[in-house]
């Protein structure tokens, strides 16, 4: 937890939550859509690996193939397991498919 808040120093619960994988391919669409300005809202992920290309259009900057979860795939109706900031969580920054 320590190393966690070392990270994301804000006073913000944690929150734990299952996220299907085609919200999990929106919400990592949305974490490098104003890639390349500097914007709070850019990931600190562990356990993913993606390739973005930023000349691409807003929300279509990676291709699913490109995102692994634990080394396999993304699989868009596959469950998983996140932690995230309630900041985040309730849908601000523009992660709102954590809200739906």
């Amino acid at each position: 937890m320590q190393h966690i808040m070392d990270m994301l120093p804000m006073v913000d619960q944690i929150m734990v939550l299952r996220v299907p994988g085609h919200k999990l391919y929106k919400l990592l669409e949305n974490s490098i859509s104003s890639y390349p300005e500097y914007q709070g809202k850019f990931p600190s992920i562990s356990g993913i690996e993606m390739v973005f290309d930023a000349r691409k259009p807003i929300g279509a900057r990676i291709n699913k193939e490109d995102i692994k979860i634990q080394g396999e795939v993304l699989d868009f109706d596959r469950n998983y397991t996140v932690s995230t900031k309630n900041f985040l969580a309730r849908g601000k920054d523009g992660y709102t498919d954590f809200l739906n």
